[in-house]
């Protein structure tokens, strides 16, 4: 009859002490409609009602995909366009038997819920292992029934990075950057070569952080393309802790640290580079308690928080966001 019992399935991270006000997702699937989820508070909810309409499907096609050199490497994913729903609704392409793209670069996906959509174009890339990134968004609206789009391969750039002090093994991140977070989703990882330089093919244009870890031009830069193609590699020091909070209830939250707050330094010291602030952080982890530097705004204060609490925590979901190690300029 269409209806199903879920458990309430208690895994590792469920029996801790989880956030105030913290919910679960159920998500339905269904070949013939398609997919929908919704969030519940376990503890009040008893029962929840999924309505399908009938379907859309959506034939697209890929302008200029025959005898292009990308043949092969493309695939798509659909998201939902008000972002409410953070995972795919689908993805096609080159690791799906049933739905590949057929040599003049068309496909056919769904089914889905009627209503406005992204559809991504990904590009499957060699650097660092198998990893594929975004290259093309297009907003689509689906009406139940067939539905039909061509969508063109934008421009991809290359982007070759000089480095002054590399040394031998160390490796560099590119990723895109955002606006609300330094990272914005996806990276790539590559070994500077013995040449001292490091090249990233195919990437769209936007906005870039490159980041290197370790070494001593350890740091991170920003450039944009296609207009930055070649650049020296010189870096930012790494010396700020950036917080992003998605649940004020979680540790982050609850501690007094907002979104956007830059932790600059501990106990008094600020950091001075990533190494300098690994060597506090791991200082702090004997101490009961550890005052924070904070700049909010533009204002500088401090925070005390329970060091082995919001440096250790059981899971991501408990911290309620995440800190992003950044430069302060």
């Amino acid at each position: 009859d269409g209806s199903f019992w879920v458990l309430n399935y208690a895994s590792d991270a469920e029996r801790m002490p989880r956030p105030k006000d913290s919910r679960n997702t159920i998500k339905v699937i269904s070949e013939k409609f398609g997919f929908k989820q919704a969030e519940y508070d376990p503890a009040a909810t008893r029962e929840l009602t999924f309505s399908f309409r009938s379907p859309s499907m959506l034939e697209v096609t890929i302008g200029g995909y025959k005898g292009s050199d990308l043949a092969g490497s493309l695939s798509f994913s659909v998201m939902h366009a008000d972002g409410k729903d953070d995972e795919n609704v689908s993805s096609y392409g080159r690791d799906d038997g049933q739905k590949i793209l057929d040599a003049e670069g068309r496909t056919t996906l769904g089914p889905f819920e009627p209503g406005e959509y992204v559809l991504i174009m990904i590009l499957g890339t060699a650097d660092a292992g198998r990893s594929a990134i975004p290259i093309r968004k297009t907003a689509v609206t689906l009406a139940a029934g067939a539905n039909a789009v061509t969508v063109g391969i934008p421009p991809l750039y290359q982007l070759t990075i000089t480095f002054e002090k590399a040394g031998k093994g160390e490796s560099v991140i590119v990723g895109q950057a955002s606006s609300k977070r330094r990272w914005g989703g996806w990276h790539l990882q590559k070994e500077i070569g013995e040449d001292g330089k490091a090249v990233f093919n195919r990437l769209p244009e936007g906005a870039y952080r490159i980041q290197k870890w370790g070494g001593a031009d350890a740091g991170s830069m920003e450039i944009t393309l296609p207009g930055q193609s070649s650049v020296t590699f010189k870096p930012k020091p790494v010396n700020a802790l950036l917080v992003t909070v998605s649940n004020p209830s979680g540790l982050l939250g609850s501690a007094g640290l907002q979104t956007g707050d830059m932790i600059i330094g501990m106990d008094g010291t600020e950091f001075k580079n990533l190494a300098h602030m690994q060597m506090l952080l791991y200082a702090s982890m004997g101490k009961e308690k550890t005052s924070l530097m904070i700049v909010r705004g533009g204002a500088s204060m401090s925070v005390e928080v329970e060091t082995a609490k919001l440096f250790n925590p059981g899971s991501e979901s408990q911290m309620g966001g995440d800190v992003e190690e950044v430069s302060r300029e």
